[in-house]
């Protein structure tokens, strides 16, 4: 089923992702949030995709730096945290069509 298909999905890219660091998963994410921020075609979100991953990974160094629970954990830890639960979200609410 879909539903299945979906979870199985995103654990797979869930497990992949620390493995491949942090600039993989900001690369993985950004693009979804800008699709659903802007609406527009996927090759109109060059710009904004680039500006959410930037916001996204200094937004995690931040919070590394100034946020004593995470002091020691890694920043691609962070982000593989904070984003693993949006990307099911995502992935769960996003409609099987995209493009009308």
């Amino acid at each position: 089923s879909f539903f299945i298909s979906t979870f199985g999905v995103a654990l797979l890219v869930g497990a992949t992702i620390p493995q491949t660091g942090t600039i993989g998963f900001i690369g993985l994410i950004a693009p979804h949030f800008a699709r659903i921020l802007l609406k527009a075609r996927p090759s109109q979100l060059y710009l904004t995709s680039a500006l959410i991953g930037a916001l996204l990974l200094l937004l995690a160094d931040l919070a590394i730096l100034y946020i004593p629970l995470f002091s020691h954990i890694y920043i691609g830890t962070l982000t593989a945290l904070i984003g693993a639960p949006c990307l099911i979200w995502m992935l769960l609410t996003q409609q099987r069509k995209i493009y009308d």
